[in-house]
């Protein structure tokens, strides 16, 4: 399914997803926007003034952002809140058109059909919406994800980490008999799981052997991903000569 216009016509891609099985979930970055680009367009189509802060299809302008400042003190919960991760423009979420914007955004998601949201954990009644949140925490940074779980479960990514490292052969396998709450991540009916964190399918043997591992112990809720082919961690989804994203190709027996 194309992207590009996955929440036209009705939500009729995402619909068409659902009645064969195939649950889709948006991946929603509600604090940002884009960086700075010259002739900026959006995979629908829209049209942007990055440099001036000026989002029309929004429609967002320069008085909906923080001031223009960069991450560079993650000890600092203000400046990891407030500031521009690489240069991506930080929306200013204290104000009340700000956040009706991003709640009409994600009320066209699930009128559309889509079945889960990657930013309360749990099912919303007759809706099957499970919604996620994904908090970075290893150890040093201001932001906790103790202070989200309790909202929507969270991506744990110790569990990952902590995967990763004994089938790369830098911590003994042994070590992961009790990998769960034990190792103080977060409690289990809280955390997504996932055994990517540092392997990927460019390892294969590994991977598979890290993902089967993952799905045994009764900790989290699993998550396996399939995606795309990728050079470098900086690759977009394949797209053609205008960055439209490419439908995957289908075969004569439907694989």
């Amino acid at each position: 399914m194309s992207a590009t216009n996955r929440f036209s016509t009705n939500g009729l891609p995402v619909k068409r997803c659902n009645q064969v099985g195939v649950r889709i979930y948006v991946d929603d970055l509600l604090n940002l926007m884009s960086r700075n680009h010259e002739n900026a367009r959006g995979t629908g189509g829209s049209k942007a003034k990055t440099f001036e802060l000026h989002y029309r299809a929004v429609p967002y302008n320069r008085m909906n952002f923080y001031k223009v400042c960069g991450i560079n003190n993650y000890q600092d919960p203000k400046n990891v809140r407030n500031c521009e991760l690489v240069g991506l423009h930080d929306l200013d979420q204290s104000q009340e058109y700000v956040r009706e914007k991003i709640v009409t955004m994600l009320n066209k998601a699930v009128d559309a059909g889509v079945g889960n949201l990657s930013v309360k954990h749990g099912f919303l009644s007759n809706r099957h919406l499970f919604i996620f949140q994904k908090v970075i925490k290893y150890g040093v940074e201001a932001v906790s994800k103790y202070k989200y779980n309790k909202f929507a479960a969270v991506i744990e990514f110790k569990f990952g980490s902590e995967l990763s490292n004994a089938f790369l052969g830098r911590n003994k396998l042994k070590w992961l008999a009790n990998l769960g709450e034990a190792w103080s991540p977060l409690p289990k009916n809280d955390a997504l799981s996932s055994g990517d964190t540092l392997i990927t399918y460019k390892n294969f043997k590994l991977y598979k052997m890290a993902v089967a591992f993952m799905l045994v112990p009764p900790y989290g809720i699993p998550r396996m991903i399939r995606s795309f082919d990728f050079s470098d961690f900086e690759n977009g989804p394949p797209a053609d000569s205008k960055g439209k994203i490419i439908s995957p190709k289908i075969n004569w027996e439907n694989t």
